[in-house]
Formats: structure tokens, sequence, C-alpha cells
């Protein structure tokens, strides 16, 4: 029986290839009658009075302090000195090399080679 378990939990495990969304691990040399502890039986809860408890109530109110804010300061205006450009300077007259000669195209030598004669049989 425990063969059996293994074997459709290793076919469940095939079926939902490529990713498994559940692994099945079968302990199959576990004994067949395994000790299990007693059923834990949920118990509902019942509803009951809450006991609201109201904020303390001091004698004097407590005021804050007032905030002092400082006098908003303006930052101090910086001018940047002007930028100073270089004098425009025409560019330099580029020197065009002289062309490359190439040599004349040269068909290649074909070298003939000897015959090779044929038996009568093969023709």
């Amino acid at each position: 029986m425990k063969s059996f378990v293994a074997l459709f939990a290793l076919l469940a495990v095939a079926a939902a290839n490529p990713l498994p969304l559940v692994q099945i691990i079968v302990n199959v040399d576990a004994p067949s009658d395994v000790a299990v502890g007693p059923a834990i039986v949920p118990e509902p809860i019942k509803p009951s009075p809450v006991h609201i408890v109201d904020e303390a109530v001091n004698d004097v109110p407590v005021i804050p302090e007032p905030v002092i804010i400082p006098e908003p300061v303006f930052p101090d205006v910086v001018v940047p000195e002007p930028v100073v450009m270089p004098e425009p300077v025409l560019p330099e007259v580029v020197v065009v090399p002289e062309p490359v000669v190439m040599p004349e195209p040269v068909l290649p030598e074909v070298e003939v080679g000897p015959v090779v004669a044929l038996p009568e049989e093969l023709n």
C-alpha cells in the first residue's frame, strides 16, 4: 500500500512539471500505526462586555508653551562673475593627403595541368 502511495505521489509531482505547486514527501519506512495525539477541538469565543477606561481627568489643564519662530531671513544674493569666453579662432586648414597610387589590376596566371586520359572502359 505504501508503494502505491509513493508511486501516486511521484506521478502527482511529475504531472505538475515544471514547477510543482505542492511538494509531497512520503516516508515509506514509517510504521503503519503512528501514534497521533488527541484532536484539538476549537472552542467558540463567547462575547463579553468590554470595559472602556475613561481618560485621566486633570484638575489643571495642560497648556503647552508657545513656539517662538525666528524672523525670516532672505539669503544673501550672490552674483557670479561673468564668464570670460576665449576669442573666436578660425579653424586650421585641413591638409588633404595625396591620393594613394594603387597598382594596376593583373589577371592571375592560370596553370594548365596535364590531361588525364581515362581508359576506354570508363568512357
